[in-house]
């Protein structure tokens, strides 16, 4: 693990937790997509980058979730290295407390505020407009504002998609938006290259039957729910049934992840006109629309 693996003669990656990866820019330059999940992670990328007798310019993150910045803080305080991000997101980098308020919608209590969750602050700007070393694009809705980044014919990108061992483990990932999530999947599908690096899982090659099996995922959550909410069930009573349905084993990390995503799921299914929403006695609750065939 760490050690750099190479796709072709500019482009590497890391296999870690979070995969980052590592592109040449010059006869000993390179930039890192991410910068991986710790201080310990990325101390040892760096080293390993260092004896290949490269040095690193600057980071482009994927997106601002803590598993995928957690190295910023390390190279840019040692190492005076530029760290740049898009959209909402390059916010969330930049105020790393945002990402627990934002999914526990409060001032979250102090277990929340873990390395899980909470990445160490860093200094993000906006990728600059001149720099020729990639493209990218926005593909969102597992976070406000992902992007992908092409270099050459080779992309990487970030948590777009969720492989089938990951979607074994943890049964409900973790999206933000679900229309915008849908709508990057087909925009995925049409893209033109040799090779996609995902943060997570296998490298894949052809990126079809990879958006099938994530289009899929999303469907079946989406009929359990609309299934499930043939009667009014508040929001509790679907998190508790989705939980108790793929049997998760719930801990303060997952009871925030998994409540974010419930709700994306309830938002999109009450703006497609599949939910609609009423309150009873005091209770905000949801009922599937008996026109519904799911």
């Amino acid at each position: 693990m760490y050690e750099l693996i190479k796709v072709n003669d500019e482009i590497y990656y890391v296999n870690c937790p979070s995969r980052v990866g590592v592109v040449k820019i010059a006869d000993n330059e390179v930039f890192l997509v991410d910068s991986g999940s710790s201080k310990d992670a990325i101390k040892k990328i760096k080293k390993n980058i260092d004896d290949m007798g490269f040095s690193i310019k600057y980071v482009v993150n994927t997106h601002s979730h803590a598993d995928h910045i957690s190295g910023n803080k390390y190279l840019q305080e040692n190492f005076g290295i530029n760290i740049y991000g898009h959209g909402i997101d390059k916010y969330f980098i930049n105020e790393p407390n945002l990402e627990s308020m934002f999914l526990y919608g409060a001032s979250p209590y102090n277990t929340l505020k873990n390395h899980f969750l909470l990445a160490p602050k860093s200094i993000c700007d906006d990728i600059p407009s001149n720099i020729l070393d990639f493209s990218f694009m926005e593909l969102s809705g597992h976070s406000f504002s992902d992007i992908v980044i092409k270099c050459g014919d080779i992309w990487f990108i970030g948590d777009i998609v969720f492989n089938e061992e990951a979607v074994l483990k943890y049964h409900v990932p973790f999206i933000f938006n679900v229309g915008n999530y849908l709508k990057s999947l087909e925009k995925l599908r049409n893209l033109d290259g040799s090779l996609f690096i995902p943060s997570h899982g296998p490298i894949i090659a052809n990126v079809n039957e990879v958006v099938d099996f994530n289009i899929k995922v999303i469907k079946d959550i989406v009929k359990l729910i609309l299934d499930f909410c043939d009667v009014y069930h508040t929001t509790e009573e679907i998190f508790d049934y989705i939980l108790s349905f793929y049997k998760i084993s719930n801990d303060y990390n997952q009871s925030v992840l998994v409540a974010s995503t419930i709700r994306s799921f309830l938002s999109y299914l009450v703006d497609e006109s599949m939910l609609k929403i009423e309150f009873l006695n005091n209770r905000l609750c949801y009922l599937k629309y008996k026109n519904i065939d799911n």
